[in-house]
C-alpha cells in the first residue's frame, strides 16, 4: 500500500510538472509573438525599412538567414539590403565579414546596385569602405536571351542616371574625371541630362563638366523635352548647333548587341539623335519654348537636314 502511495505520488508530481512546462511553453510563445510583431512580415520586409535592431533579434531566430532565401529568386541578403539601401542593416552585415564585392546573378556589386536604386547614402557608405567603382557589367539581352558582358563599367554614369548626387560628387573628388567616358562615349552629365535631374546638371557643371562635349548633353536634354537643363547647359556655354559626333559608336554599339540592349537606349531617346540638329529636333516636337531659348543663344536657322529642309521648312 505504501508503495502504491509513493508510487501514485510521484505520477501526480510527473504530471504537475509537465502541466507546468506546458503552461511555460505556451507562455513563452505568446510572449515572443507579443515581442515580435511585425515578424509576420518576413525578415525581407524588415530590411525595407533598415530596422537594425529588428534584424538583430530575427537573425536569432531564424535558422541559416544567411543562405539565399526562398522565393526571391537566387538573391542573397546582401543583395537585397544593397537594393533596398538599409545603411544601417549593410553596415552591419560587413562588421560579420560580408564581402563588399559581392557579384550577383547580373555581374552587379552591392555599389552598383545601390547607385542603379538611387540610394546616395549606401552608395558613399560602400564607397567609403573602400568598394571598386569599376567593373564589368553583364547585360542579358531580353528576347535572345544571350548574356553580353560590358567592360570598364563605371558606377558614376549609374550614379547620374539615378540622380545620386553625393555619390557623384565624392567620385569627383576621389579623382574620377568627370567627362568620363563610358564604351559608348557618354558622359555622366549625358545621363543626368537625358533624365532630367536639375540639381545634379548643375552640380556636375561646377565640377567642371564639359557642356559642349562631342556628346552632346544639350541634345539629349532636348530630346527627352528638359527645358531647364537645356538652358543650364546653353549658359555653360553648350554648342546650340551640336549634332553629337558620338551617337553613330553608340548606335553601332547598341545594334551589335542585340534588340534588347538597342531597346534599352532607344527608350532613352538616345537612338533618335542622329545627325540631328538641337534646332531641328525642338520643331520637330513642337515645343516653342525650346526653340526661342536656341535662337537665343545663336542656333543656326539655314541649317538643312539630310534631306535638305531648313527650320523655315520644317516651321511651315
Amino acid at each position: 500500500m505504501i508503495s502504491d502511495s509513493r508510487s501514485g505520488g510521484l505520477l501526480n508530481i510527473l504530471l504537475i510538472l509537465m502541466g507546468a512546462l506546458v503552461c511555460l511553453a505556451s507562455f513563452g510563445w505568446f510572449l515572443l509573438q507579443v515581442k515580435k510583431p511585425k515578424f509576420e512580415k518576413g525578415l525581407y520586409e524588415v530590411v525595407k525599412v533598415d530596422d537594425l535592431e529588428l534584424f538583430q533579434y530575427y537573425e536569432r531566430l531564424v535558422a541559416d538567414w544567411k543562405n539565399q532565401a526562398e522565393g526571391f529568386e537566387e538573391e542573397t541578403m546582401v543583395t537585397w539590403v544593397a537594393k533596398q539601401g538599409a545603411v544601417n542593416i549593410f553596415t552591419h552585415l560587413l562588421k560579420q565579414g560580408y564581402d563588399i564585392e559581392f557579384v550577383d546573378r547580373l555581374g552587379q556589386t552591392p555599389i552598383f546596385i545601390a547607385a542603379q536604386k538611387g540610394h546616395d547614402a549606401l552608395a558613399c557608405a560602400l564607397l567609403d569602405a573602400g568598394a571598386n567603382p569599376i567593373r564589368d557589367y553583364n547585360y542579358r539581352d531580353p528576347e535572345s536571351e544571350d548574356w553580353i558582358v560590358l567592360r570598364d563599367q563605371h558606377v558614376i554614369h549609374l550614379a547620374a542616371e539615378s540622380g545620386v548626387v553625393a555619390l557623384c560628387e565624392k567620385l569627383v573628388s576621389s579623382g574620377t574625371p568627370v567627362d568620363i567616358e563610358n564604351p559608348v562615349g557618354l558622359t555622366p552629365l549625358c545621363y543626368a541630362a537625358v533624365q532630367g535631374h536639375v540639381e545634379l546638371v548643375s552640380r556636375l557643371l561646377e565640377l567642371g563638366a564639359d557642356a559642349d562635349h562631342p556628346s552632346s548633353p544639350l541634345n539629349f536634354a532636348i530630346i527627352r523635352n528638359h527645358f531647364d537643363v537645356a538652358e543650364q547647359l546653353l549658359e555653360q556655354g553648350a554648342n546650340p548647333n551640336s549634332l553629337g559626333d558620338k551617337f553613330h559608336k553608340l548606335l553601332s554599339l547598341a545594334k551589335a548587341n542585340g534588340a534588347g540592349f538597342y531597346a534599352r537606349y532607344e527608350s532613352l531617346g538616345f537612338t533618335k539623335l542622329w545627325m540631328k540638329h538641337p534646332l531641328t529636333m525642338s520643331i520637330e516636337t513642337g515645343d516653342i519654348s525650346f526653340v526661342e531659348l536656341l535662337l537665343r543663344h545663336g542656333a543656326n536657322v539655314h541649317y538643312a537636314t539630310e534631306r535638305g529642309n531648313t527650320a523655315l521648312h520644317l516651321a511651315a
